[in-house]
């Protein structure tokens, strides 16, 4: 296909962007992410949402096993709002992964398409039915 049919294709398959969370979410997430800092430097470790009873072990280790790229066993507030976004919004404006309030599952994708290059949001279901065609970056 032509470089300009490739890009209107993903363009009209492309999801809008969700709103970021509101200040008034993230100062409360902020506070809950204080209270589980004891050390005081903004680096909480995974095993203090299992002391606060917001998750159990099997979680605790799952999201550690999503998050924990550094393998420092800590995470931070960014990481902390990823992990407790509410469906329908990004968690800050970095975010690569968000999911709908229908519940549908979104990616920050990259495709290039000859000397053009597509950018956007496409549901997971999107991507993978297209991957044979395209060269998606996520």
């Amino acid at each position: 296909e032509l470089p300009q049919l490739e890009v209107y294709k993903l363009e009209s398959m492309a999801e809008a962007p969700l709103p970021v969370l509101p200040a008034k979410r993230r100062h409360v997430l902020l506070n809950s992410f204080k209270g589980l800092d004891r050390s005081g430097e903004n680096l909480p470790p995974y095993e203090a949402l299992v002391e606060a009873e917001l998750v159990n072990e099997e979680i605790c280790m799952f999201l550690q096993e999503q998050y924990d790229k550094d393998g420092s066993g800590t995470f931070t507030f960014e990481v902390f709002l990823e992990i407790l976004c509410p469906y329908g919004f990004r968690a800050h404006e970095g975010v690569t992964k968000a999911v709908t309030d229908e519940g549908v599952r979104l990616k920050w994708v990259t495709c290039p398409c000859g000397e053009l290059v597509f950018t956007g949001w496409l549901s997971d279901d999107t991507v993978a039915a297209l991957s044979q065609e395209f060269n998606f970056v996520h």
